[in-house]
């Protein structure tokens, strides 16, 4: 793999595609990936603009069919060259969504694989246990922020859910699995992969942070202790907009992770849940607006073929809406809202919210990037678990 300022270039044995995906993503680049393989006439493109994926082309197809359809390409060359885009939004899913659907679309033979058989492997799941748990990963970056390194052996507890803990670390090697505890047993919620952080937004707030889940190392885990002094003066410096954006992501972690052991316990009453509330905007709407909710309340809701999943109940000073930057499939092209009568919002100004990003830390948008992809794969689980939950 080659790397300089204006592209990126490499082979698909060395770095697959949905690595290549995260990367640019990450790393908010604009421009196009030009993915050729050696089975196929055409090279397939993706357009990028800020790291959100807009359009795909691949043999016959286009759109997020096309890019799909890339995830079978495991044998050939990408480049990625930053360029003038020009293509319009067509594909409205978050990344890791698409990295998520397309690894398990592939894995369950759903996606044509262009390649040798033998390049076919699950290596990425590194499972011990024989689960196809989705893996939250994330290219290694910002060394320079570790202090010391430390290793867990397989089975034992990384964090402990419900004990103080205001220090985030790196998972430098190794996979562990997330459960959330309940009076009734542990549910497993996702899988923690290289590049992962361990910790919240909340580690950086002045109070003492308390663990939502128990991390499990599943094999041997090796981590990376990050700087927290510089981390907490990186963030204190965001202005308070910034902040109480960065906090509402992370409220909406807790709460869609608390949905997946509400269904999982077979507790969650919909009804209740949306009782007093109107809807505010349908699901699917095509609005880029993002706003602060300055009074009332604004509830989060996924609807499905199997019926409406509550995700997130938002309150004063959280944000609602689509902010570029942060994609977490909350957004209205993924999910309704559902508001009290007496809500009252603001809009917020993507354009600085956007400036504000981009002038962010390295470590601190690496923050945001991955407590957002952990809010759109548990979104993701929830939908599973509710549909598994009414198959029984």
């Amino acid at each position: 793999m080659t790397v300089d300022t204006s592209a990126l270039s490499g082979n698909l044995e060395f770095l697959t595609l949905p690595d290549v995906l995260q990367l640019l993503h990450t790393n908010t680049c604009s421009g196009i990936l030009r993915v050729k393989n050696p089975y196929t006439p055409t090279p397939g493109v993706v357009y990028f603009s800020k790291g959100a994926a807009l359009d795909a082309l691949a043999e016959d197809k286009s759109g997020i069919e096309a890019l799909y359809e890339l995830f079978g390409w495991v044998e050939g060359t990408f480049t990625f060259s930053t360029e003038k885009v020009t293509a319009s939004r067509v594909i409205k899913a978050g990344m890791m969504e698409i990295i998520l659907d397309g690894t398990r679309m592939l894995d369950d033979g759903k996606i044509a694989k262009k390649g040798p058989e033998e390049a076919f492997t699950q290596d990425d799941q590194n499972t011990t246990d024989g689960s196809n748990l989705p893996v939250v990963r994330r290219p290694i970056s910002n060394y320079s922020y570790v202090l010391d390194e430390e290793e867990v052996a397989n089975g034992k507890n990384i964090v402990t859910q419900g004990r103080h803990g205001d220090w985030i670390c790196v998972m430098l090697d190794g996979y562990a699995d997330v459960i959330r505890q309940t009076p009734k047993d542990g549910v497993t919620i996702t899988r923690l992969g290289p590049g992962s952080l361990i910790g919240n937004i909340s580690s950086l707030m002045s109070t003492k942070s308390v663990r939502t889940a128990t991390l499990v190392a599943r094999g041997r885990v090796a981590l990376g202790v990050l700087d927290m002094q510089r981390i907490h003066t990186e963030f204190s410096i965001l202005t308070p907009k910034f902040r109480s954006i960065a906090v509402s992501l992370d409220k909406r972690l807790r709460q869609a992770t608390d949905t997946v052991v509400d269904i999982h316990l077979k507790q969650l009453n919909v009804k209740e849940v949306l009782a007093g509330k109107r809807l505010l905007m349908e699901q699917g709407s095509t609005d880029e607006q993002a706003h602060l909710i300055e009074e009332g309340e604004v509830c989060v809701v996924r609807k499905t073929k199997k019926g409406p999943i509550p995700l997130a109940f938002l309150e004063k000073g959280d944000y609602v809406g689509n902010i570029p930057c942060i994609n977490t499939g909350h957004e209205p092209s993924g999910a309704a809202l559902y508001a009290t009568e007496d809500v009252k919002l603001a809009p917020l100004d993507l354009e600085l919210v956007q400036q504000e990003y981009d002038e962010a830390s390295p470590m601190i948008r690496a923050i945001l990037d991955h407590v957002a992809a952990c809010v759109s794969v548990t979104t993701l689980i929830a939908c599973d678990f509710e549909k598994m939950t009414r198959k029984r």
